[in-house]
Order: structure tokens, then sequence, then C-alpha cells
């Protein structure tokens, strides 16, 4: 278990570390880097080491377990499961064959400092049939654009679900991406279907 303490910075860097992730957190910067550069112009350290995205985490889990205590956290990161499980299910249901998956830091149940949820959609269904899927499971109108992945053009559709972020890439059959590979860069990553999530959530 965390302690509180990150190994291998300065005082300084450890600072700079707990205040940027502090901002990031209270929604008082749009992504980690500027809440970087706005907590080191303010503290004056602007030649400071940056920190690692592995030591922010570290930190806001340890802010978390503060404030709400080491179960409060656990039942946050279990309540965004459970709703990452309820898109799972409701998308193979509504889209037949197609074989939802959750990728990614969520798939391992690391939600820490980023709750995104990251699903991939394999399915010859429609872009309309797959925004009403996404609607109809009680997220936000997502917003449709599409991404480069390694074998062509896909399209990625972008919503929200009780206030958790989600990206949902749909991935042609004639694309099929093999488990466990990444669809943009083919490297490894973490992935679960919905046996995977329960599993992981009855752990």
């Amino acid at each position: 278990m965390f302690d509180g303490s990150v190994p291998h910075q300065s005082s300084s860097a450890d600072e700079l570390t707990a205040a940027a992730v502090r901002l990031f957190r209270k929604g008082g910067a749009p992504s980690l880097d500027e809440a970087l550069r706005v907590v080191a112009n303010r503290l004056g350290f602007d030649n400071v080491q940056r920190p690692t995205h592995s030591e922010m985490r570290k930190h806001a889990q340890a802010q978390e377990e503060e404030e709400v205590g080491v179960e409060g956290r656990k039942a946050r990161i279990r309540g965004q499961l459970l709703t990452a499980l309820s898109l799972l299910e409701g998308l193979a249901e509504k889209i037949p064959g197609s074989n939802p998956l959750l990728l990614g830091r969520a798939a391992r149940g690391q939600l820490d400092l980023d709750p995104s949820l990251h699903l991939r959609l394999e399915t010859d269904a429609d872009a309309p049939h797959v925004a009403q899927a996404i609607v109809d499971l009680g997220c936000g109108e997502p917003r449709c654009t599409s991404q480069q992945i390694l074998k062509g053009r896909v399209d990625r559709f972008d919503a929200e679900i009780r206030g958790i972020p989600l990206s949902l890439l749909r991935i042609p059959t004639a694309m099929r991406v093999s488990f466990g590979l990444d669809a943009v860069s083919g490297r490894p990553i973490a992935c679960v279907d919905v046996d995977g999530l329960r599993a992981l959530l009855a752990e």
C-alpha cells in the first residue's frame, strides 16, 4: 500500500507534484501537463524536474485516501467499474456479436487520476446504430469523429456517463484487432471483455 511518500523526488519536486495533482483533481486545470505548468510558474519551480505520470497517480491515490479513506477510494473505483460493466453488457445486448472491450488502466481496475473509460467495439453495425446504443445506455449524446488506427480510419464516439468520460472505437470486422493489442499503436494493452470485467470485480 502506498504510504504517501514518493521516493527519488526532491522536496521541491514533491511539492510540485502534490500541488499539480491537487489542482487537476479539483478541476483547476484541463490536463496534467497544464496543471504542472501553472503550479511550476506559481511556485517558481520552472527548473524542477517534472514527475512521471506514475508518481502523479501515487499522489492522487494518497490525496484521495486522506480525504475519503481507503475504503472510500475503493468504493469509488468499484462504482466506476460497475458503470463500465453495464456499458459492456448493454452494448453486447444491443449489438450482438460486437464483443465490447474495456481497455487500458481501467481494465486492471486502476482508475486513479484518470477515470476515463476506453472501449472498443468490433462490429459492422453502422455509426448511427452505435451512437443510438450509447444514448440508450444512459450516456449523453456522443460526439462522433474518426480516428486513425493501424488498419485505417474508424469511427470514434466520445460521451459521458454518470460524470465519467467515455471514448469508444467502432472497429469493422474486416479491420479486426487482436485481443490484447492497441488498435492505434499495435502495442500490448490491458484488455477485458464482459467476463473478464466480472472476474475483476469479483476479486
